[in-house]
């Protein structure tokens, strides 16, 4: 104990890391956010499966003991970053094989240059993978954008150590 507070809660408290049970989110909270993953029929662009998935996997690691009132937001776009690259993955044609599903997965960078006759094109991944510090693909949606800038924001004080 220091101080009347036991050694684990202090350093616990130090470390920044939030825990606990996150306030039940479905598929329709997220469609409040972002109506646009449902196509005219209302259902989901995505196998319902996946929208799961995605939903639970933000649980995981979004916390509201975190983001507080911005947990709503930072769960919809935790959950908006990982669909779009699940979609980017979708547009190989079922019929290209092994080579049409691997050019879907290929890193997407800026497009730097273009030549119209040679048909040339290349691409700038610096800015994508530029300051990553641990932020790996979110930089590469504006979704994952808008997390990091947000989570960046919430994890950045409040530590305080005896």
């Amino acid at each position: 104990m220091t101080g009347g507070v036991p050694a684990p809660a202090i350093i616990a408290g130090a470390a920044n890391i939030k825990g606990g049970v996150n306030p039940p989110f479905t598929a329709d909270d997220f469609k409040e956010i972002y109506p646009q993953f449902w196509g005219a029929d209302d259902k989901p662009l995505v196998p319902q499966a996946v929208m799961d998935m995605y939903i639970a996997f933000a649980d995981s690691f979004v916390k509201e003991a975190r983001y507080h009132d911005a947990w709503r937001v930072c769960m919809s776009l935790a959950i908006a970053h990982f669909l779009v690259l699940y979609l980017r993955t979708m547009s190989a044609d079922p019929d290209s094989g092994a080579v049409g599903v691997i050019k879907a997965a290929e890193t997407k960078g800026l497009v730097a240059s273009k030549s119209v006759d040679g048909v040339s094109v290349s691409y700038d991944f610096s800015t994508a993978l530029a300051d990553l510090d641990g932020w790996a693909d979110w930089k590469t949606t504006e979704y994952g954008i808008q997390f990091v800038t947000l989570a960046k924001n919430y994890m950045r004080g409040g530590m305080y150590v005896w």
